[in-house]
């Protein structure tokens, strides 16, 4: 206990020095409005952001015993400081942040600031899970139809505004580690696929005008219980939460605000084959560590896709490929976490799901994989049961 107490002080010490050195390199800054006549000096307030916050500062007015009181909408967020010319607000609504200042003296408002125009910011939309959230068999070009996803008449402006920031667990290394242009080549066994964040994020750019990069955690065959529990120090859990955050960091340090819009979780299949036996116990504690760990909003919608084995179990069945009673085993276990999604959704705030079943499938995948009319379609989905939260 000591130790972890002694780990979380590290954290929140590294946290408050990379504010402190949040570059305003695109600051919004604001004239004083002086409404008497002791306070006729013009003041500026500018605003630097970091990770999760935004970091305001301001000149001094030229009276003794000052309050400060900066306000921020449309969250009606404040922060009250006495003799200090600085001071920070949580920013992780999906908002476009303004703000002013006010110096009080003696109980009356000597001068105040104008509104800020809307400080600059991106929303960012992490999408994290199995093969099917990496899009396994979900080719750009399609092998049987020559369809190409990534060209006209299938794209939008998305596909050029947009950005994308993956690991490189199962997929090739981006140049540079960083963020890429939406539709740059994702290869799994020299293949370019696509995960559902390519229809999210076309969705987004048509209903309403959204842009946002977009953080891809995921890899095949990898289970809740196991690969993504966050006790795991080495494993998944722990590399995704490090890499929002490396990525908000250098936004941050560019003057860029990132601000989560959203959190897609599509995985279960291994752990429905295993039985799915405990999955509600633990998805409820991946999605409580996920809401404490990281930068969001209480308000930032988790959309949970509800996996589905049930044309893999129909095609064992027709082919008479079950085994004894496998294929129950199956079904059941497919239950128990298609449940997990609906209890999270029920007892959970700002936590919605979306049903895969019934979304097209690849034969070469017994089904199991979603194909590439099938990401789509699913993105489409997904993206319609957020987007209104971010406007």
């Amino acid at each position: 206990m000591q130790r972890r107490q002694s780990e979380r002080a590290v954290a929140s010490s590294t946290l408050r020095r990379i504010i402190q050195i949040a570059v305003a390199t695109s600051c919004v800054a604001s004239a004083w409005i002086a409404p008497v006549a002791s306070a006729t000096t013009k003041f500026t307030l500018t605003a630097s952001p970091g990770i999760g916050v935004v970091e305001l500062s301001w000149s001094s007015v030229a009276s003794p015993n000052v309050t400060y009181s900066v306000l921020s909408s449309p969250s009606g967020r404040s922060c009250q400081v006495v003799a200090q010319l600085s001071c920070t607000i949580v920013a992780t609504e999906a908002v476009p942040w303004i703000f002013r200042v006010s110096a009080i003296v003696k109980g009356t408002v000597a001068a105040r600031s104008a509104w800020t125009k809307p400080l600059k910011r991106r929303f960012l939309v992490i999408v994290a899970g199995q093969s099917n959230a990496l899009g396994f068999s979900s080719y750009a070009v399609d092998p049987e139809t020559h369809i190409n996803y990534f060209a006209a008449p299938y794209t939008n402006r998305a596909d050029s505004n947009d950005l994308l920031d993956w690991l490189p667990w199962n997929l090739k290394k981006m140049s540079g580690g960083g963020p890429v242009p939406l539709d740059s080549p994702q290869i799994v066994a020299k293949k370019v696929i696509f995960g559902p964040e390519i229809g999210i994020a076309r969705t987004l750019a048509s209903d309403v005008g959204v842009s946002a990069t977009f953080i891809k955690a995921t890899y095949f065959s990898t289970s809740l219980a196991k690969n993504w529990r966050p006790s795991n120090k080495g494993g998944l859990y722990v590399s995704m939460v490090r890499r929002v955050f490396s990525l908000m960091q250098s936004d941050a340090q560019h003057g860029q605000l990132d601000v989560i819009g959203a959190f897609v979780w599509y995985q279960g299949e291994s752990d429905a084959v295993a039985g799915g036996f405990g999955y509600r116990q633990q998805l409820a504690g991946f999605l409580g560590h996920l809401r404490r760990d990281l930068p969001i909003s209480a308000h930032a919608e988790f959309v949970l896709v509800k996996e589905s084995l049930a044309q893999l179990i129909a095609f064992q069945r027709h082919a008479h490929s079950c085994g004894r009673d496998n294929c129950q085993r199956i079904a059941n276990g497919d239950a128990l976490v298609r449940s997990a999604d609906d209890a999270m959704a029920a007892t959970m705030r700002s936590v919605t799901t979306v049903d895969s079943l019934g979304v097209d499938r690849t034969k070469s995948s017994y089904f199991v994989h979603l194909s590439n009319v099938g990401e789509l379609e699913l993105g489409r989905l997904v993206a319609e049961a957020f987007e209104k939260t971010l406007v």
